[in-house]
């Protein structure tokens, strides 16, 4: 477990350093700066290739992951839900059918 844990931390620490370098590339070149992108996130060094390499390959599975557990959610959820239609009764009129009163309970005599 530890080693396990410590694996995951390694991990993290080499991701937000990556994503780190990655932004700060991405923001040279947003303000117009000059700056070797190949240089910087280690282009023609097979070893941070590699990295950067795992690194994509993660984030795909990732996200492969997360559509198709979406999918599953949306397939256990009713497409859409079909409103209930409540139909009012008519009563009929006092003119249309006479009511019949029961006789000999005090239910009628209010």
């Amino acid at each position: 477990m530890i080693a396990l844990r410590n694996s995951f931390d390694r991990y993290m620490r080499q991701s937000e350093a990556r994503i780190m370098a990655l932004r700060e590339v991405v923001e040279k070149i947003q303000r117009g700066e000059p700056v070797d992108v190949e240089k910087a996130l280690g282009t023609g060094n097979p070893k941070k290739e590699a990295d950067w390499e795992e690194m994509l390959k993660a984030i795909e599975r990732d996200e492969a992951a997360r559509k198709a557990k979406q999918e599953k959610a949306k397939r256990s959820e009713p497409a859409t839900p079909i409103p209930e239609v409540q139909v009012e009764e008519k009563t009929p009129t006092s003119e249309a059918v006479p009511k019949k009163a029961k006789s000999g309970s005090l239910g009628n005599f209010f």
